[in-house]
């Protein structure tokens, strides 16, 4: 039939550039100024330029201490919510806070604005709360998510308060009413927009934007995507519009799609302005207006150059809507097939251009014609970083109904057919190899051949052990229940600790052999605990995702001068006559447990009562004598005999130890080492477990802020494994841990970006750092309870991004290996 292209919608107008990362959220203001936050920290006000259609940057907003995640604005007022946890009112002239608001537990990740001021605002502390009346404290507060609140819509005429969050449900609270529950999404709600004359709509994780009415009902259901819609917002016209993960933003008319823009990465946020045209923010750290009035169109360079910066993104062909199966490169038609129009608004077609090269075009009705979203690659987690070639097919295969990475042919004898060894990255390559045998009645002498043929062919396994239990944390065999493990090949014998080049503790295992220790080339034969550097590790880094073991740092290598450094502070307390100063029988019992520690190694040595009384005692040193005090400490805290006594230790031992990684306490470095490393030692004790819970999130605020400072790799470090060993016990949790996966991840995001912004030099302590952090994340991801949440939550707080960053092929190969693994468990 006759094609007749209609008039051209939404195109660019203007480019908002300052935000120094993801634009998060955006909202507009009454008089047409557009507010954009990021996870930069910052808010921005934008006011239109007098003569075009560009913006300018009036006021730049710093109050918040962490990334800001939502902001609103209404008359007289504009809010913004924070990973801080804190609401922030602002004074926008005078460019600063206005009223700090306090109340929430965890992250602010959302905020509205109602009638008369009315600030409403929700958190993954699973409540919604309301400030009126210009108060700093909460008037009210709503109580009833089962999972973290996402977003908040107060409706006019204060005729009640919707909010919607990670239990899949819509929530609207009225005075004196139970709250309306809304249900039919089937994944997190993360957006709510007003729909003048109808009531609200909703976009969810489920890749649906539904329209309902006040009462309950759902009056349209649009297949907005098929990946995860972050935001939607109601045009003065009545249109939708909504965005999200697959980088569209999306216009909907009378449920159809009339129009798709894409965006050179994920789209955050979408806001509808007075005047009807469109604000977005974008992962790339701009934000960006688009009309459909062209007397506000953009120069013609301008709209050029973010077309190119559209094509020029690589799309993996795991990540095009609708496509099931590889894309077979050498049957893909060629750019004459785009001589055809499209069926429908964002169809998506794939060609060869020019060069060969897979691309991927989507239809605009409204241009009528087909807009290149850009090349089209492997899965970026393939060998080689899944650059296509003509031959190969891209994306997932099928075998016997399921969708694996890689379906080998496997020629077993010549004349016959081929058989098919299906295989997951994901998977440990010998179990496969096994599977293969069993499932096709083959010698078990055909084993270690055909593992080998899939590590050739696919690359290092990622989020399963590698082959012969290699352990990159301590370079030999890690510890199997049951068994004795086979070291590494090359690997240095027994379980070799990367920060103490000697035996690491692993319980139940075999003792491991001695190794000669590693001399600290700056220090020489000088006492500087931490500051030992890390052994060399052996093992591929993806067999870190998930790790099921906590770490410790478990060895005294040089008991001589940790008790000289005790003697010679005790003797300057003596000489100051402190009450804290150790008697001799003291001083004896503390030298003899000492000497006692450094043959333990995995063995039990006996602990007397005398010493950890005077080690207990000792404690409560000063924050710059305390270290070799503490250096015993970690060290008795793997003892079984030591684990009742510190349980009694009085003052308690875990908050003398969290008050001397406070900042006032101004404690030297070797001093929050110590004191970090025996928090992580105590993660691996059972029987302490208790002493720790009790305080698990000052624990993990404290690790959290020396992992994030200035501070030399070996705080880093310590601070790591604290978090990395929390991981392992979540992930084992069979109740919600939300609240502690939350803390984790928003203590691991910064580092991570730091870590990405390095990832081709990483090498070292620093990339041990860098794999702890990346285990940390990979072992939530495999959480019993809550893993879903752990993803989603990875992805907004950036964190998915810095870790494709260091899958990439020019990152050291044991952090690349690990992120890898990552990558495929946040998928």
């Amino acid at each position: 039939g006759h094609f007749a292209p209609v008039m051209s919608r939404y195109g660019l107008a203007a480019e908002l550039r300052g935000h120094e990362q993801d634009v998060r959220g955006i909202c507009a203001t009454p008089a047409g100024e557009v507010v954009t936050c990021s996870r930069d920290a910052s808010v921005r006000v934008w006011t239109p330029a007098t003569d075009g259609p560009a913006f300018e940057c009036s006021r730049t907003l710093l109050g918040h201490s962490h990334y800001v995640g939502a902001v609103a604005a209404a008359p007289g007022t504009l809010v913004s919510g924070s990973n801080d946890k804190h609401v922030i009112a602002w004074d926008v002239e005078g460019a600063a806070p206005a009223r700090v608001l306090d109340g929430h537990t965890e992250v602010v990740s959302c905020v509205a604005v109602g009638d008369a001021g009315t600030i409403v605002s929700g958190s993954w502390d699973k409540s919604v709360r309301v400030w009126r009346d210009g108060g700093e404290s909460p008037s009210q507060e709503l109580k009833g998510h089962e999972q973290a609140v996402w977003a908040v819509l107060p409706l006019p005429g204060e005729a009640g308060i919707l909010s919607a969050g990670g239990d899949k449900t819509v929530r609207l609270w009225r005075e004196g009413a139970e709250p309306l529950v809304f249900t039919g999404h089937t994944d997190v709600v993360r957006s709510l927009a007003l729909v003048p004359g109808i009531g609200f709509a909703s976009a969810s994780n489920d890749g649906l934007v539904k329209v309902w009415t006040l009462d309950g009902a759902c009056a349209l259901s649009m297949q907005a995507s098929s990946s995860f819609v972050y935001s939607v917002a109601c045009l003065p016209s009545g249109e939708l519009a909504a965005c999200g993960e697959d980088r569209m933003l999306r216009i909907f008319k009378d449920g159809e799609c009339v129009q798709t823009v894409p965006h050179p990465a994920p789209v955050w946020a979408v806001a509808a302005l007075p005047n009807g045209d469109l604000a977005t923010g974008c992962a790339d750290g701009v934000a960006r207006v688009f009309t459909a009035d062209e007397a506000r169109r953009a120069p013609a360079d301008l709209a050029a150059l973010f077309e190119q910066e559209v094509q020029a993104q690589s799309i993996p062909a795991t990540e095009i809507p609708g496509q099931v199966g590889g894309v077979d490169v050498t049957n893909l038609p060629d750019e004459s097939a785009l001589e055809a129009p499209g069926a429908k608004e964002g169809q998506y077609k794939i060609v060869r251009d020019v060069s060969g090269a897979p691309t991927l075009f989507t239809w605009s009705m409204a241009e009528a014609r087909w807009n290149k979203v850009g090349q089209v690659v492997g899965d970026p987690n393939a060998p080689g970083g899944g650059a296509s070639a003509p031959g190969p097919a891209l994306g997932p295969k099928q075998h016997n109904g399921k969708t694996f990475d890689y379906v080998f042919d496997v020629d077993i004898a010549e004349g016959q057919p081929p058989l098919q060894l299906p295989y997951n990255r994901t998977d440990d390559p010998w179990m496969a190899a096994q599977q293969f045998l069993w499932d096709n009645n083959l010698p078990q002498s055909y084993l270690e051949q055909t593992a080998n043929f899939i590590i050739q062919n696919a690359g290092a396994p990622q989020g399963a052990a590698a082959p012969r239990n290699a352990d990159p944390f301590t370079a030999g065999g890690a510890y199997v229940p049951q068994a004795a493990p086979e070291p590494a090949a090359g690997a240095m014998p027994g379980n070799v600790d990367p920060f103490t080049a000697t035996g690491a503790y692993r319980p139940g295992a075999q003792a491991p052999l001695p190794t000669a220790p590693v001399e600290d080339p700056l220090s020489a034969n000088r006492y500087r605990p931490g500051a030992t550097p890390p052994a060399p590790a052996a093992g591929a880094g993806g067999s870190l995702v998930p790790t099921r073991s906590p770490l410790s740092f478990d060895t005294l290598p040089k008991p001589e001068t940790v008790l000289g450094k005790l003697r010679e502070f005790n003797a300057a307390l003596q000489v100051a006559g402190d009450a804290r100063a150790l008697a001799q029988a003291e001083a004896s019992a503390l030298e003899e447990m000492g000497s006692a520690l450094k043959a333990a190694q995995s063995r039990q040595v006996p602990v007397s009562p005398a010493a950890l009384a005077a080690l207990a005692k000792a404690l409560g040193w000063p924050p710059a004598q305390v270290f070799p005090a503490l250096d015993l400490l970690r060290t008795a805290l793997l003892q079984p005999a030591a684990a009742s006594s510190v349980r009694a230790f009085s003052p308690p031992v875990v908050p003398r130890l969290l008050s001397l990684l406070k900042p006032d306490a101004a404690a030297p470095a070797p001093t929050v080492v110590m004191a970090l490393r025996s928090i992580a030692n105590m993660t691996t004790v059972p029987a302490l477990h208790p002493l720790v819970g009790e305080q698990a999130s000052d624990v993990l605020e404290a690790a959290s802020e020396h992992l994030n400072s200035p501070a030399a790799a070996p705080a880093r470090t310590a601070a790591v494994t604290v978090l990395l060993n929390f991981s392992v016990f979540i992930m084992s949790s069979p109740t919600s841990e939300e609240e502690s996966q939350a803390q984790i991840l928003s203590a691991l995001s910064p580092a991570l970006a730091q870590a990405a912004e390095a990832a081709a030099t990483l090498q070292g302590a620093e990339e041990e750092v860098a794999l702890r952090l990346l285990a940390a994340v990979g072992t939530l991801c495999h959480s019993t309870v809550g893993k879903g949440f752990v993803r989603q939550l990875a992805t907004d707080l950036g964190i998915a991004e810095s870790v494709r960053t260091l899958a990439a092929p020019s990152t050291p190969e044991r952090a690349r290996q690990c992120a890898q693994a990552v990558v495929a468990s946040l998928s």
